[in-house]
């Protein structure tokens, strides 16, 4: 009886000590939601933020054209180029074509696709952790600049050639990005990872770009 009550009491204070521990880092660090606010409110004062990426050398692209292609498309709402550019949305094509003999039901569908890439919905058009979706990342006003290349993911489905970064500034508060909080983003630094193929692949839940959290700014 003894040994048992021993263990409940060790098991306890097993338990409490945990408890203790987790809220005192919660305490101290702050949620889990919270870094990407945190990188965000250090960059406001140009301070390294405290969950920047290990900083990797980039080497010199090899896909500047393609990119500079695709953020062109964007900017322009030219579907048949962001199709050109993009491998799920060519896999997205060939399905609509295999579901219907029907030239028309095949445009309709093909159209309507069309009509999604580049539809704007209120509420989708800020930054959060699951990334943005690229019509909102790129609006006609943003200057893009292309940094240069690393190896990029190795987890998606099809292998990467490489992962171009570049950086998006904004032209005004009125025009740029927000952040969940509805603060207007001065500038940001993004990646594509681009297969062996030459095809751009999806690399965020929301969106192609990864988003470097740590490198947005908000000084304007």
């Amino acid at each position: 009886m003894n040994d048992t009550k021993s263990k409940r009491y060790a098991q306890l204070a097993v338990l409490i000590t945990l408890i203790v521990l987790g809220g005192a880092s919660i305490w101290y660090w702050g949620p889990p939601s919270s870094a990407f606010f945190i990188a965000q409110e250090q960059n406001k004062g140009n301070e390294p933020a405290s969950s920047a990426p290990e900083v990797v050398a980039l080497r010199t692209s090899t896909q500047d054209q393609l990119i500079q292609r695709y953020v062109t498309a964007y900017q322009t709402s030219n579907c048949a180029e962001v199709a050109n550019c993009t491998l799920w949305v060519q896999d997205r094509i060939r399905k609509i074509n295999q579901e219907s003999d029907d030239t028309t039901i095949r445009e309709s569908r093909r159209s309507n696709m069309c009509r999604q890439l580049f539809l704007h919905e209120e509420g989708r058009d800020r930054i959060s952790i699951l990334g943005i979706d690229d019509r909102y990342l790129i609006p006609v006003t943003v200057k893009f600049t292309i940094e240069g290349a690393d190896s990029g993911r190795q987890d998606l489905d099809t292998p990467v050639l490489e992962r171009v970064w570049g950086v998006f500034t904004y032209s005004d508060p009125g025009t740029a990005r927000k952040n969940e909080r509805g603060e207007s983003i001065r500038s940001l630094r993004a990646g594509l990872n681009v297969s062996t193929n030459n095809l751009i692949l999806k690399g965020s839940v929301r969106g192609n770009w990864e988003i470097d959290f740590s490198s947005i700014s908000m000084q304007w």
